[in-house]
């Protein structure tokens, strides 16, 4: 007697993720929906946005070249670095991402930097004679 198939999700025996996972069938899984598991399983509380960003800007990790980044504005960039980082480390290729972070000048902001530098002008307590 052969055992018993396994069941996943809905237990539809024409669901070709539970086929392949039986071996009848060549998988249809590809790259991002491999992504897409790790990311829920990782618990990312962003994992839908993260994976968007990562479809749209995975590009950047192949070819070395995140010019298209400039472009965008300060929430948007920093969505696509972050999706860029954590699609990186699944990949593999993290080490050239930090490299192309480092030789491109690409840092995570939050975009209250100009504030905060302005509240550090204006502070008396930030001065250097009051620091010393």
């Amino acid at each position: 007697m052969l055992p018993s198939p396994p069941q996943r999700g809905d237990g539809n025996i024409s669901n070709p993720r539970v086929l392949s996972d039986m071996g009848l069938a060549i998988s249809s899984i590809t790259f991002f929906d491999n992504f897409e598991r790790y990311l829920h399983a990782q618990k990312r509380r962003n994992a839908n946005q993260i994976l968007c960003y990562a479809r749209k800007y995975a590009a950047i990790l192949e070819t070395g070249e995140p010019s298209i980044l400039v472009s965008l504005t300060g929430p948007q960039r920093r969505h696509a670095i972050e999706s860029l980082t954590v699609l990186s480390k699944y990949a593999g290729c993290y080490d050239r991402w930090q490299t192309t972070c480092k030789n491109y000048s690409l840092k995570w902001t939050n975009g209250n930097e100009s504030l905060q530098a302005l509240e550090r002008f204006f502070n008396p307590q930030m001065s250097l004679d009051h620091m010393l």
